[in-house]
């Protein structure tokens, strides 16, 4: 083919694709300026169709099909603009998407300017007997509040995450926990005007930015169990190989975690929109526990620490609390620090002692100093109390958990509702109120316990309440058919 025809085919090209991208960018600049004048009007986003060939497509056709293509050499810069053409287009259609995603964002203004900053500790397990060695965590205790019957969701972290991130119990959660972002306590925060960031432990194979968090720092564990000196830290969506040089100062991935999240508070000390912050704090791989409690508490020390440096006491809302339950193969024969009664543990893991784990509140003068709550929650109460504190216009439909807001400030909660477990031996417990029953894992009859009188679950009372007994099997069927058929 002739330079001449060359050219003139090539520029023919050119212009068509400038041409069709400066339509395509004025039609999605009226689009978000539409969006802009009718904030308050629903939006749907537009259905994504990978599959259909776009015009990109259809042009590589034209150039592997045509003879007039033929020349390699001189249809590589064509090629090459082509490809920048793409580029540019998938760009503007990102950009659009992002813009549909937050026209309906919530505009802080009003009341909701004074929601406060929310910062959610997590720790892969926390006991009550652990307590007395956490000096820090005892200080934050006696500016706050010990809920004493809060409830770890799950035996693992990945459904215990899950059904804080859902605000669904973890018996619901799919086998690989997976969840969608429109019912995700991220993206609900995001939409109610807050910056949404986690940093720590992220324990499903979702990456945390496809959940609504403007922004992830820390590293994937199952477990929240991480090495000393790991070997990549993830930001975003970028993985950085760490330079393991343990001879120089290096900081191991507990300390790493905590100056992000000091990094963090430091970068927000003064910006007008609020926050939600998600710290995940992970242990130590091969370290004893006793060390891990202590180090995690050094972390906490940290942080509040920074929060009181840097003057952000009176607009954080602090919560920290345990994500998992466990498993003692020996009774503890004393009464539990703050609790101040005698729990049982079990190999199974559905006794108080193996469910329960504290859950720690400092919101400023709302909280009533060195006050205990006994009301019994769990993981799904953290979603409704997220958006509670935060004040947001649109709550998310068909949550099981409740408001702890109420709670937070000394109010008494007088609501009955079911609590369940579900473990991967097929053993059940579920409780409401002051009754708690327990289906062992070779299914025999059902257990039945009074909670408030009997805390160390040392009488089954099955037989003397059958009606009890009954109500918990219609309950739970009629909530969890699937998952509890043994109830």
């Amino acid at each position: 083919m002739s330079e001449c025809r060359y050219i003139k085919l090539r520029s023919y090209l050119e212009s068509f694709m400038f041409g069709y991208h400066q339509i395509l960018l004025q039609v999605v600049t009226i689009a978000a300026f539409c969006g802009v004048v009718n904030a308050q009007a629903p939006v749907v986003e537009p259905v994504e169709e990978p599959d259909r060939p776009s015009i990109f497509d259809g042009i590589r056709r034209i150039i592997g099909d045509s003879p007039a293509f033929d020349d390699n050499d001189a249809t590589e810069g064509l090629v090459e603009s082509l490809n920048h053409a793409e580029k540019l287009y998938e760009d503007i259609r990102q950009s659009n998407r992002e813009a549909i995603r937050g026209i309906n964002r919530q505009v802080r203004i009003g009341r909701a300017k004074t929601s406060p900053n929310i910062i959610l500790i997590t720790v892969p397990q926390l006991r009550f007997d652990q307590l007395p060695a956490m000096t820090r965590l005892t200080g934050l205790r006696t500016s706050g509040m010990t809920f004493t019957n809060y409830y770890a969701p799950a035996e693992s972290l990945a459904a215990s995450r899950w059904s804080l991130m859902s605000g669904q119990l973890a018996s619901t959660a799919p086998q690989d926990s997976q969840l969608d972002r429109s019912q995700s306590l991220a993206e609900a925060m995001w939409k109610a005007g807050y910056t949404t960031t986690v940093i720590g432990t992220w324990a499903t194979s979702q990456h945390p930015i496809e959940l609504g968090y403007d922004h992830w720092t820390g590293f994937p564990s199952s477990s929240g169990v991480v090495a000393k000196y790991p070997e990549f830290f993830f930001t975003q969506s970028a993985k950085a190989k760490i330079l393991n040089n343990k001879n120089s100062g290096q900081p191991d991935s507990l300390q790493m975690v905590t100056n992000e999240v000091n990094e963090f508070l430091k970068q927000h000390q003064r910006e007008p929109r609020q926050f939600y912050l998600h710290v995940g704090l992970p242990f130590i791989q091969g370290s004893d526990p006793q060390k891990n409690i202590q180090s995690v508490d050094a972390a906490l020390g940290e942080i509040i620490d920074s929060i009181n440096s840097l003057g952000m006491g009176g607009r954080v809302c602090l919560m920290v609390a345990g994500e998992r339950s466990h498993t003692l193969s020996a009774e503890i024969d004393k009464p539990l620090p703050v609790v101040d009664k005698k729990l049982s543990y079990s190999k199974n893991g559905l006794n108080e002692g193996n469910l329960r784990t504290p859950l720690i509140v400092f919101w400023g003068n709302r909280t009533p100093r060195g006050s205990v709550n006994d009301f019994p929650c769990t993981g799904i109460d953290f979603f409704p109390t997220l958006l509670s504190l935060a004040q947001a216009q649109k709550r998310t439909n068909g949550l099981a958990g409740v408001s702890l807001e109420n709670a937070f400030q000394g109010k008494n909660m007088r609501l009955e509702r079911l609590l369940y477990w579900k473990l991967e031996d097929g053993s059940q417990a579920a409780r409401r109120g002051r009754w708690k029953v327990i289906v062992p894992p070779n299914k025999q009859a059902i257990q039945l316990f009074d909670i408030e009188s009997d805390p160390e679950e040392s009488k089954n009372v099955a037989s003397e309440y059958p009606d009890i007994v009954q109500s918990f099997i219609v309950k739970s069927k009629a909530k969890q058919t699937s998952d509890s058929e043994a109830l």
